[in-house]
C-alpha cells in the first residue's frame, strides 16, 4: 500500500514519537512517505518529505492543496493518515476541490483537550474514519467533537520496546554516579518533556509535604529539555523549599537509563492523550502512579492513582512506597503484561494498517 503519514512536523514529543514509531514500523512491508515541516529524529530520513503544511493564508492553502496533488498522482497515493488539524483541513479542501477523485483519509485525535465549538467542528476533517488513542479520546470525540462512534477506531499507543531491558548493576551504579545520586536512595522519575501540562510542580509541592525522615529517603529524578522558562519556575520553586538535594534534572535523556534506576514513577499530568511514558514503565517494570488523564481508563488495572493537581495525594503515595516498596509488585506484572499484549509499535502498526485496508477497500 502506499501510504502518506503527514503532520504539521515532527518533534520530541507524544505525537512525535508516535509519528516516527508508525511510519519505521508502516515502512517495512509498505511504501510510506512522511510529509511534515520539520523532522527532528533519524530513522525515517529516507521516507521525509519536507512540506510547510503550516503556512496561513488562501494562498498558501491552495498552493499545498495542488502540490499534494501533484505529489498524491506521482506516487501514486492510496491513503493519507493526518496528524494534525491543520492537516486534516488541507485534506478537506483538498477533497472538496478534488470531488471527483477523493484521497481516502484516516484523521488519528492524539488529546482529549481540543477547541470544540461550532466553528471549530465545521472546519473539522474527519476523513472516512478516525483513531482515537486512548478511550478518554474516543469519548471527547463523541461527545464534544460529535463524531459518530460507528466512524471511530480505538487503537491504543505503541511503542518499540526491544531496547527496554534492565539494567545491569554496573549500568545502574554508572548512571546514578554521573548525576550524583547516592546508592541508598529510593529512586522516584518523571520522565517527559518539562512543560506545565506534566504537573511537575505538583510532584515538587507533595515532595515537599513528606516528613524530612521521608525526604531523606528519595530522590526525584526528571528528564526533558531544560531550556524552557517552567524549568526556571521548577529551580524557584524547588529553592524555596530547599528541597535541592532532591531533585535532579538529566536534560534529555534514555528512556531505558532513567526508568532503569528509578524504583517509582510519578505522572502527575494534568492533560494527556495516552502518555507513552506510562508504558514505557510498564515495560521496564516500574511501577506507576499516575492521574486519570487520557489511557487511565484502559490501563487503570496497571498504575495506581493520584487526583490531578493534588500533591497530598502525591505525598501519600510515597510514603506508602517508601514504607514498604514490593507494595506494588503484582500491578507491575499485570502491566507488563498488558503493554505486550497490547501496546508495541507492531501491534499498533498492525492495527493501523488493518484499518486503511478496510478504508481503502470501501
Amino acid at each position: 500500500m502506499n501510504i502518506v503519514i503527514m503532520a504539521e512536523y515532527v518533534r520530541k514529543s507524544g505525537v512525535g514519537v508516535y509519528v516516527d514509531s508508525l511510519c519505521s514500523e508502516l515502512k517495512k512491508t509498505n511504501n510510506v512517505f512522511l510529509i511534515a515541516g520539520e523532522y527532528v529524529f533519524d530513522a525515517n530520513e529516507d521516507i521525509f518529505v519536507k512540506h510547510n503544511i503550516s503556512k496561513a493564508g488562501i494562498v498558501s492553502l491552495i498552493k499545498n492543496v495542488f502540490a499534494m496533488r501533484k505529489f498524491f498522482k506521482a506516487n501514486n497515493i492510496d491513503i493519507v493518515q493526518m496528524n494534525h488539524r491543520r492537516c486534516a483541513f488541507l485534506m478537506k479542501v483538498y477533497n472538496t476541490i478534488f470531488w471527483f477523485s477523493k484521497m481516502k483519509c484516516c484523521w488519528i485525535l492524539h488529546t482529549q483537550r481540543i477547541r470544540s465549538s461550532l466553528p471549530y467542528r465545521m472546519v473539522t476533517y474527519t476523513g472516512n474514519k478516525v483513531i482515537a488513542i486512548s478511550s478518554e479520546v474516543k469519548n471527547f470525540l463523541i461527545e464534544k467533537l460529535r463524531v459518530k462512534e460507528s466512524k471511530i477506531q480505538l487503537i491504543l499507543n505503541g511503542i518499540d520496546n526491544s531496547n527496554l531491558t534492565p539494567l545491569t548493576d554496573a549500568e545502574k551504579q554508572e548512571i546514578k554516579n554521573k548525576y550524583g545520586i547516592e546508592k541508598d536512595k529510593i529512586v522516584v522519575c518523571l520522565h517527559g518533556r518539562l512543560d506545565k501540562v506534566k504537573g511537575l510542580d505538583v510532584l515538587i509541592n507533595g515532595v515537599n509535604l513528606l516528613p524530612q525522615e521521608y525526604k531523606d529517603k528519595i530522590v526525584v529524578v526528571c528528564s526533558g529539555d531544560t531550556n524552557c522558562e517552567y524549568y526556571n519556575y521548577l529551580v524557584d520553586l524547588i529553592n524555596s523549599y530547599n528541597l535541592e538535594k532532591n531533585f535532579v534534572f538529566t536534560g534529555w535523556t534514555k528512556t531505558r537509563d532513567i526508568f532503569g534506576i528509578s524504583d517509582l514513577y510519578v505522572a502527575p499530568s494534568r492533560r494527556e492523550g495516552f502518555s507513552l511514558s506510562v508504558i514505557e514503565s510498564f515495560f521496564m517494570k516500574v511501577p506507576c502512579v499516575r492521574t486519570k488523564t487520557g489511557g487511565y481508563l484502559d490501563t487503570k488495572d496497571c498504575s495506581d492513582v493520584i487526583e490531578i493537581d493534588m500533591p497530598e495525594d502525591i505525598t501519600k503515595k510515597l510514603i506508602a512506597f517508601v514504607d514498604n516498596p514490593s507494595i506494588y509488585d503484582d500491578m507491575v506484572e499485570k502491566a507488563y503484561n498488558f503493554a505486550i499484549e497490547n501496546c508495541t509499535t507492531k501491534i499498533m502498526a498492525e492495527k493501523t494498517l488493518q484499518l486503511f485496508e478496510s478504508i481503502k477497500g470501501c
